[in-house]
């Protein structure tokens, strides 16, 4: 095989072979972009989000639950209504949480209790058991809005304590 290789005219073939299956590769693969969606370039405007009704959904996504689904604060925190934002086809409210004299943990839990007060249901993510988990790791629901609190600034909410996120759901399992 190789003293087939030596003289020229076998070894032009094999060059010849090999350059017309990358160009034939090469156009194929251009026919393909050519015929496939185009994506948006840089500073093209985004395609419809799709809304939660289905995959074929164009509709622009429910807003996000008013403030007022929290009801009125405990006596010893108050609301801060930061900003709404939507992301994949799904709005949610940034609430700002502050505690006058509670530390960070202290003012997300207390709005926690206040909720579970006024017959929330508490949820945990992970499966376990909702009681004894603290309020920063379940997420509260009426049935109707959900929140999940965190002991933390926001940088929508720099100055409260912690914030807590608000968002359309579904019964919890209670």
């Amino acid at each position: 095989m190789l003293s087939k290789l030596r003289s020229r005219r076998p070894l032009a073939l094999l060059v010849g072979v090999v350059i017309v299956a990358m160009v034939a590769t090469g156009a194929v693969g251009l026919f393909d972009a050519m015929l496939a969606d185009d994506s948006p370039q840089r500073g093209q405007e985004e395609p419809p989000q799709r809304e939660r009704g289905g995959p074929d959904a164009t509709t622009d996504p429910e807003p996000a639950p008013d403030l007022d689904a929290l009801g009125d604060p405990p006596e010893e925190v108050s609301y801060e209504d930061a900003s709404e934002n939507c992301e994949l086809g799904e709005c949610y409210r940034v609430v700002g949480v502050t505690g006058d004299g509670l530390g960070q943990e202290e003012t997300v839990e207390a709005v926690a209790n206040h909720l579970l007060d006024q017959g929330w249901g508490q949820v945990d993510p992970s499966g376990r058991e909702p009681s004894g988990v603290p309020a920063s790791e379940t997420i509260l629901s009426d049935g109707e809005v959900m929140i999940q609190g965190t002991p933390q600034p926001h940088p929508e909410a720099p100055d409260a304590d912690g914030f807590v996120i608000l968002a359309h759901a579904e019964a919890p399992n209670q």
